[in-house]
């Protein structure tokens, strides 16, 4: 699983950038099979004026052909990551469990 991580209107020191990666190919490893790529954005909108204003966007590109995207929003630019991953992951769980279910009631009406 690729994991990018990219900026806007704010700097991130490499060892950050990796400890971001980390974290985010920790959280998706359950479904890294089903998961071509990662491209996380994170941007600053009012710059140093502070506030909630540390936006990260994660947008998963499922080898399927399918596209997640989630937005966290925080003061801190992990807690905005940790958000956005976690409901990211929400999301592909979703995705499997009514993938599963489809394919459960094909074989069931194909047994019938």
């Amino acid at each position: 699983m690729f994991v990018e991580i990219r900026t806007r209107k704010l700097v991130v020191v490499p060892e950050t950038e990796a400890e971001l990666q980390d974290h985010v190919s920790l959280a998706l490893v359950r479904f890294a099979p089903a998961i071509e790529r990662v491209v996380v954005r994170i941007d600053d909108v009012n710059g140093p004026r502070g506030g909630i204003d540390k936006v990260c966007r994660t947008t998963v590109i499922l080898r399927g052909g399918g596209v997640v995207v989630a937005e966290g929003r925080s003061d801190v630019v992990r807690k905005a990551l940790a958000v956005s991953v976690v409901r990211a992951r929400a999301q592909i769980r979703s995705r499997a469990q009514r993938a599963r279910v489809t394919r459960r009631d094909a074989t069931l009406k194909v047994a019938s």
